[in-house]
């Protein structure tokens, strides 16, 4: 629906969806955490009989469903960057993301400060965190006019390439047709 409304040139519509959806995202995370939250020793019980495995999920359990929460929210900005057409933006935003500071941040926390299974989780929620708050500043600073010009453009060379395509094969089925 956001990249039906972007089309249509209805920023409004498209910002309402995207705030809707997000809304939606986070009371369903929120329920799902909880829910996690309550029901953690029998779902870390479904997976595994082992006493040492358990309790290195266990320390690991918070900072899995703040991951959780994250994810949710920063793939909702990640739709949108898709949505837009700015895949490039959010490319980039994920490989700053994932690789100067999550993988980093889970090697140091889970090998340096020997938290474990639990610290190599932290790298990725404080990715995910991060790809939360600069995907949302993009989306609020987006220059819609421009983003639409660019749309119209993008159009306007994929039918004028379509275009060509079709008349260079009609023009070699006629040929093939008279030889």
């Amino acid at each position: 629906m956001i990249g039906k409304s972007i089309g249509a040139r209805k920023t409004n519509m498209a910002l309402l969806y995207y705030k809707v959806a997000m809304v939606a995202a986070v009371v369903i995370t929120l329920l799902q955490v909880v829910l996690l939250f309550s029901l953690e020793g029998y779902v870390i019980a479904a997976y595994t009989t082992s006493e040492s495995i358990r309790a290195q999920l266990r320390s690991a359990w918070p900072v899995l469903l703040v991951f959780t929460f994250f994810d949710t929210t920063q793939v909702m900005g990640a739709s949108v960057m898709r949505a837009s057409g700015r895949q490039c933006n959010g490319a980039l935003i994920t490989f700053t993301g994932y690789f100067f500071l999550g993988i980093p941040l889970a090697y140091f926390c889970a090998f340096k400060r020997e938290l474990g299974i639990a610290g190599l989780w932290v790298g990725p929620t404080v990715a995910c965190a991060y790809l939360t708050v600069w995907y949302n500043v993009l989306i609020r600073c987006m220059d819609w006019p421009k983003l639409y010009k660019e749309i119209e453009e993008r159009k306007q060379r994929e039918n004028d390439e379509r275009n060509r395509i079709l008349l260079q094969s009609l023009a070699a089925s006629s040929v093939s047709a008279k030889a």
